[in-house]
């Protein structure tokens, strides 16, 4: 057995993130778009905007200074949905599959009945008019949020032209009582808004200073902890995946993000982008407003949406039916999801179809920050579905794409082979879960490590599981934590250790097997090393097979 030197793996290192970064996709987003599908599917407007799909097939988009609303179809053709449209510039439909629209012109959140009509949702806040509607989103519970900056009157297009607040407002109307509620009003420039797909955050883009903001979102609508989340020069529309991965239409194309603000790369677009939307009939197209036409590219996920994981615990189960039944007969919208998209008025069985069709399927769980599925079938790389943190596959390991617990799994040599991700997780700054199924391995060998930290997971030297994630004392260092579960039987088994702040847990197979306390634990920032020890000892290595290696920052139990 040799050991690797990792001066020599760091300058390997460097040169791969180096030529990736040359290339404009160092972090990722080519793993999310589908290549050579970039087209555009229309063109000949003077400025569109606030794109949207409705699920009978068909994409909304305006063009704020020719006044019109046009719609296209899926076999090219292209018509005026609405004109005149009041200046309308950001869409989106409501629950019901009721058009709202944001208007420069009325100064007003408009709602298109089924028959056609148009009724005003909010047009003064305080006895005053509203500046100039901008872009909007829906909640699942109906209630609407949208931004207020003057861009329409500046322009010409707003009537009366005076601007009568003294601020530009970000705002939620409720279809409950019918009530604007100002939710910021020290914003500059307020524009384009996305909801997390748990809808426990909603991210804002303030145009001016180039920032993306992230706020969370109360179970009463109301907005708390602002943060900082992105820059972007001059961010307009936006929209989000469902991993969470943010799109911001700015300048020369859409900025993606992942759910931790790491830029992941570009989508280029040879107009000026404005705005994007998710639709098609697998919800994986993102279609983009730019310049004087309308594009689309295809991508490997689909664009949030609302799931029935009604308590926000990242899993369909009995609460959640719990949960339906309460609301039964009822036409809350939050719970009428059936029939898709919008529902039909009531909670009753066909909500209760759509719910049972979530079951066992995975879903967003906003605390997973790296995941690792080892399902590829070739090549030295192993992609971190959650971010960019992808892992360099160092030694010969084979590829074992029908052989893993969950689809393909990565089997080591016990020799040289191991993976190394530019991922860091500080276990000294809160509690952290992770967790890998694994089957084989040896007395002393490893399954996940930190370079120039301590063995994550680990087998004692008779099999059993270990961890030396430990308070240090002293400069000596801390007591690791054994347990008397044997491993290394050649069966798969799920490995977990859990801080929660105050104790340290192992699982296997989901059952805890040592627990102690601690007042903290020892701090370290290295990249994540998955089949090897923290230097590549010899003996270290991981002889086996190592299956969805998952970190999350929160406390995960059975």
């Amino acid at each position: 057995m040799r050991q690797i030197d990792f001066s020599r793996v760091g300058l390997f290192l460097i040169g791969i993130v180096g030529g990736f970064a040359l290339s404009g996709q160092a972090a990722g987003i080519d793993k999310l778009v589908e290549a050579d599908s970039f087209e555009r599917i229309a063109t000949g407007f003077n400025f569109t905007e606030g794109p949207v799909w409705h699920p009978d097939g068909y994409l909304l988009c305006s063009d704020v200074r020719a006044n019109t609303i046009y719609q296209w179809m899926p076999d090219g053709t292209v018509e005026a949905f609405r004109s005149p449209s009041e200046y309308a510039n950001g869409l989106t439909f409501d629950r019901q599959g009721r058009l709202i629209t944001c208007e420069h012109r009325t100064r007003r959140i408009s709602r298109t009945e089924p028959d056609g009509t148009t009724v005003t949702l909010a047009g003064e806040y305080d006895g005053r008019h509203l500046n100039s509607p901008n872009d909007t989103v829906v909640k699942s519970d109906g209630s609407v949020y949208f931004t207020d900056p003057p861009w329409g009157l500046l322009s010409g297009m707003g009537g009366p032209a005076a601007q009568e607040l003294p601020f530009q407002g970000l705002y939620r109307w409720s279809p409950d009582d019918e009530a604007l509620v100002l939710l910021a009003a020290d914003l500059n420039r307020p524009n384009g808004l996305a909801f997390s797909p748990d809808e426990t955050v909603l991210y804002v883009a303030e145009t001016t200073s180039g920032t993306i903001y992230a706020y969370d979102v109360q179970p009463n609508g109301l907005l708390v902890n602002r943060r900082g989340f992105a820059q972007v020069s001059g961010p307009d529309g936006m929209t989000m995946d469902m991993r969470g991965n943010l799109y911001v239409a700015s300048g020369s194309g859409v900025q993606v993000f992942n759910r931790q603000g790491t830029f992941l790369g570009r989508i280029a677009t040879p107009e000026s982008a404005r705005n994007c939307t998710f639709g098609g009939d697998d919800h994986k197209t993102l279609f983009i407003t730019a310049g004087n036409s309308v594009y689309r590219v295809q991508l490997t996920v689909p664009g949030a949406r609302p799931t029935p994981d009604f308590n926000g615990d990242g899993k369909i189960d009995t609460a959640d039916i719990s949960i339906m039944a309460d609301h039964w007969k009822t036409d809350s919208p939050r719970y009428d999801i059936g029939p898709g998209p919008f529902g039909d008025g009531i909670v009753d069985g066909a909500d209760l179809e759509v719910l049972m069709g979530y079951w066992g399927q995975e879903l967003y769980d906003p605390f997973l920050i790296a995941h690792w599925l080892l399902d590829e079938t070739t090549g030295m790389f192993t992609v971190n579905s959650v971010s960019g943190d992808d892992g360099i596959v160092l030694g010969n390991p084979v590829w074992q794409p029908e052989s893993g617990h969950v689809k393909g799994a990565l089997e080591f040599d016990g020799i040289d082979d191991m993976i190394i991700a530019n991922f860091s997780l500080n276990p000294e700054e809160g509690p952290f879960s992770v967790f890998a199924w694994i089957k084989g391995g040896a007395p002393g060998q490893v399954i996940l490590s930190q370079e120039n930290g301590v063995n994550w997971l680990q087998l004692d030297v008779d099999g059993t599981l270990m961890t030396e994630l430990a308070e240090s004392f002293r400069q000596i260092a801390g007591v690791p934590l054994y347990s008397v579960t044997v491993i290394a039987d050649d069966n798969w088994h799920r490995l977990g250790f859990v801080w929660d702040g105050s104790q340290r847990i192992l699982y296997v197979d989901d059952i805890p097997v040592a627990l102690d306390s601690q007042s903290g634990l020892d701090s370290s920032t290295g990249g994540l090393i998955i089949g090897a020890g923290p230097g590549g000892q010899a003996g270290t290595f991981f002889s086996g097979l190592i299956d969805d290696v998952r970190i999350y920052d929160r406390v995960v139990t059975p």
